[in-house]
């Protein structure tokens, strides 16, 4: 039937020259459109093979996967971090540790705060001049802030044990965005800024990998204090043999390796004056809990430092395009602002209520710019 149609038309255009001419136009329209849909086409298929498009595709098949993993995470914060970080949402997971890092802040102030009411609290039990009936109140008070002290302790443990679930690999992500941002900044220098600003991004390098190192330090002094807790330890207790006793057991291996692995805060990571109160190389069976609790305490508050340390560095490379005169500026803001004292009343080690921030020390949020007489000013940090 096609081809008769097609004669018919054929046989119309002699006879007809309008016809001929119409009959042209049709055949000309539908070669354009044959074309356009060719070249529709390959335009598509081109645009499939381009990396662009496969970013996208990759992307969303990323994200679908990535809420699939988190409903099948159940509220597991571990489990939804390695998703996160399995596919392609570092932000995410980096979220997750710092929230746990607070929780497990204000947790550790809450013990801090509860341990001073326990001690003032001490203080009032031993006072002779009290009444039986003040002692009984004194004492009923004792069971309850004992009681909160070791809920709060679950907490603690609780805290610390997703923390180690969580990862380290989470830091070496932070690092390696912390990197690449400095980097993207260097190739908006001057070639003789570059110099000098690389060799300060380099610096900056070799303390990101050393406080990568010290996590594994970090979680094995909070699991000694965990277990200190709950072990008598020291100078007869410590001496004691361990057999059958898997937690004392547990606390001389972790001695040891913290002996091994021995993190000694350096310059510009504690004050002279806490390092002065530091004893041996580190947290002891043959230490009381008191001391082991105050060494620990300045060495996790070192690290601590170093990772404020970082962030000023990074905060005056910007400002300043080069890291001269940083190391001297920090290392002042550290000996002025210890994180730990001795109280003048008890002779114990505290924490220094009075400590500034570097941010507030340097004048609410900025770095100290070098000036050409050897002085140096506030430059504001931009919100």
């Amino acid at each position: 039937m096609s081809y008769l149609g097609e004669l018919a038309r054929g046989l119309g255009s002699v006879l007809n020259p309008q016809v001929a001419q119409d009959l042209a136009n049709e055949d000309k329209q539908r070669q354009a459109m044959q074309q356009q849909v060719g070249m529709t086409l390959l335009q598509n298929e081109l645009q499939k093979a381009s990396p662009e498009y496969q970013a996208r595709v990759e992307a969303l098949k990323n994200e679908r996967a990535f809420r699939e993993a988190a409903a099948a995470a159940g509220g597991d914060l571990t489990k939804l971090s390695q998703a996160a970080m399995q596919f392609g949402k570092p932000e995410i997971a980096m979220k997750i540790y710092e929230g746990a890092e607070n929780r497990l802040a204000r947790s550790q102030q809450a013990k801090d705060a509860l341990d001073a009411r326990m001690a003032e609290l001490q203080m009032r039990l031993d006072d002779k001049a009290a009444t039986r009936e003040q002692q009984a109140q004194y004492q009923q008070m004792m069971v309850q802030l004992r009681q909160q002290g070791l809920a709060l302790q679950a907490q603690i443990a609780e805290g610390n044990q997703q923390l180690r679930g969580l990862g380290i690999e989470l830091q070496g992500e932070r690092n390696q965005i912390r990197r690449e941002e400095l980097e993207r900044k260097a190739r908006e220098l001057s070639p003789e800024q570059k110099i000098t600003y690389n060799a300060g991004v380099k610096e900056i390098g070799k303390e990101e990998a050393s406080l990568t190192a010290t996590n594994q330090v970090a979680q094995a002094l909070k699991r000694f204090q965990e277990l200190n807790d709950e072990v008598t330890t020291g100078r007869v207790s410590g001496m004691r043999p361990a057999i059958l006793q898997p937690k004392l057991q547990e606390l001389q291996q972790l001695q040891n390796w913290l002996q091994v692995n021995n993190f000694k805060p350096g310059q510009g990571q504690i004050s002279n004056f806490e390092r002065s109160l530091m004893k041996g190389a580190g947290p002891q069976v043959t230490n009381d809990k008191e001391a082991n609790d105050s060494i620990i305490a300045i060495q996790l508050g070192g690290m601590q430092t170093a990772k404020e340390r970082l962030d000023f560095k990074e905060d005056y490379i910007e400002k300043n395009k080069k890291l001269l005169g940083a190391d001297e500026k920090w290392n002042k803001y550290v000996e002025e602002n210890p994180r730990f004292v001795k109280d003048e009343k008890t002779g114990k080690i505290v924490k220094n209520e009075n400590r500034k921030s570097w941010r507030e020390y340097f004048g609410g949020g900025a770095a100290p710019k070098p000036a050409g007489d050897g002085k140096w000013s506030i430059t504001p940090v931009p919100e």
